[in-house]
């Protein structure tokens, strides 16, 4: 699971995530790269890895990421549903 945390009472936490050269995973968004945008004072489940190696086979998990505070929100991608309560939703402290 990677959780990202904005610990600024004033900006927004742009974070993008690339795993494309990760090997043999699966992850909740559906998408090896991802974009986000958590307030701030709130924390985000930025995805849940799951393993879909078989018994002999290789798997690796690697990333980059970048981050950035800024003043105004961008939209995730992919799409969270935050009025829904998406899981990946981000939450106040």
């Amino acid at each position: 699971m990677f959780i990202a945390e904005n610990l600024s009472v004033i900006n927004f936490l742009n974070f993008e995530i690339d795993l494309n050269d990760s090997i043999r995973i699966r992850n909740s968004r559906k998408s090896l790269s991802t974009y986000n945008s958590i307030p701030p004072r709130h924390r985000q489940i930025i995805f849940l890895v799951e393993w879909t190696n078989e018994e002999n086979e290789k798997a690796k998990m690697e990333y980059v990421y970048r981050s950035q505070h800024v003043q105004q929100a961008q939209q995730a991608i992919p799409d969270i549903f935050i009025a829904q309560n998406d899981f990946h939703s981000y939450r106040p402290f």
